[in-house]
C-alpha cells in the first residue's frame, strides 16, 4: 500500500487441492470480508494474470471485460482501477499480487515494475517458508521413528512415548498454551 499509494491489497495463491485461486492475504478498507474468497482459474483479473502468468495494469476495472464484480459485491468495496501481476516460484505461476484504487491519478507501468519486483521477493519468502515447514516435517518425523525404534526394543515401555506426547498436550491445553508452545 505505501509503495504503490494504492487504498488496498491482495494476495491470491493458487489452490491445488480446491482448484482455486484462494484470495489469502488482503488489507485496506473491507479487505477482512474479502480473505478466503475463492475463484476459479481464469475469472477476474487475478485469474486471468495467473492463467496467462502476465502482469496487467487497468484503469478502468469497469470496462474490462476480465473484471469480475463478485469481490466487490461479497466486500462491499469499490475498485476502480488496479495492478495486478503474478507470483512465480520455479518457472511456474503460484499466484498473484494486486494493488487496488490509486489513491492520486492512475497506475502506469513504473507501479507495474515495482510491484513485480516485490512479487518476487514473496515468492522466495513463500518458498522459504516451504522449505521451513518441510524441514520441520521431518524433524518431527525422525524423532517419532526413533522413539518407536527405542520402544520396540523393549516391550514394557512400549507405546510409552505417545501417552508422554498425549498426556503432555492435555497439560498445555488446560493450561492455554498456544499452537506454538504445545509444539
Amino acid at each position: 500500500l505505501k509503495l504503490l499509494r494504492c487504498e488496498a491489497g491482495s494476495i491470491y495463491l493458487w489452490d491445488e487441492r480446491r482448484e482455486a485461486l484462494v484470495l489469502e492475504a488482503a488489507e485496506g478498507p473491507e479487505q477482512d470480508k474479502r480473505r478466503g474468497l475463492r475463484q476459479p482459474m481464469g475469472e477476474g483479473l487475478a485469474g486471468w494474470v495467473v492463467s496467462h502468468g502476465r502482469s496487467v495494469v487497468v484503469n478502468d476495472v469497469r470496462a474490462d471485460p476480465r473484471w469480475s464484480r463478485r469481490v466487490d459485491r461479497r466486500s462491499g468495496a469499490t475498485t476502480r482501477n488496479l495492478v495486478c501481476v503474478p507470483v512465480r516460484n520455479r518457472g511456474r505461476t503460484v499466484g498473484a499480487i494486486q494493488a487496488l484504487n490509486k489513491r492520486q491519478g492512475h497506475f502506469d507501468s513504473d507501479d507495474r515494475r515495482a510491484l513485480e519486483l516485490l512479487a518476487g521477493q514473496v515468492a522466495v519468502a513463500m518458498e522459504n517458508a516451504g522449505l521451513y515447514d518441510r524441514l520441520q516435517q521431518t524433524f518431527l518425523e525422525s524423532c517419532q521413528a526413533l522413539a518407536s525404534a527405542i520402544e520396540l526394543r523393549d516391550a514394557y515401555t512400549g507405546g510409552h512415548s505417545r501417552r508422554v506426547t498425549r498426556y503432555s498436550l492435555q497439560v498445555g491445553r488446560l493450561l492455554g498454551m498456544d499452537e506454538q508452545q504445545l509444539e
